[in-house]
């Protein structure tokens, strides 16, 4: 009868995680895309906003899985990268499916193409650099 409460309670967990914990943070950090993006005459789509939402999700049960197996809860920085990660997958998969691009030319454009202001790569490029801003050599 224990595990029982314990598989609903971890579930319980879980589901808060998701749907509420992450979609604040992930409403927070489209708003700040937006914001980003303004300044370049860009916006996000719908749709675009609706693959962050779900890339996110994804991102958020991973980490849950990771922090479960490690015993070990996971900080800020870890959360923070956890989110921004999962924004960033839904343009990488673009570029890769649609466009045919490898992943050493994509680093290649983010790392030294700043002339470059096409839409995917402002996106990706200022995700990218809030993810290594974030991370420590410890990640």
């Amino acid at each position: 009868m224990i595990i029982y409460f314990n598989i609903l309670y971890s579930s319980f967990i879980l589901l808060f995680k998701v749907y509420i914990i992450n979609r604040f943070r992930t409403v927070i950090l489209i708003r700040e895309l937006s914001n980003y993006l303004r300044n370049f005459n860009f916006s996000l789509t719908i749709e675009q906003k609706r693959r962050i939402h779900f890339y996110t999700i994804q991102s958020c049960i991973t980490n849950s899985w990771f922090t479960q197996i490690r015993g070990k809860k996971a900080d800020k920085i870890e959360t923070r990268i956890e989110i921004l990660t999962g924004a960033i997958t839904p343009f990488l998969d673009d570029l890769v499916d649609s466009k045919g691009f490898l992943s050493n030319e994509i680093i290649e454009l983010i790392n030294h193409s700043e002339k470059n202001s096409s839409f995917p790569i402002l996106i990706i490029r200022y995700l990218y650099n809030r993810i290594n801003v974030g991370c420590s050599k410890e990640y």
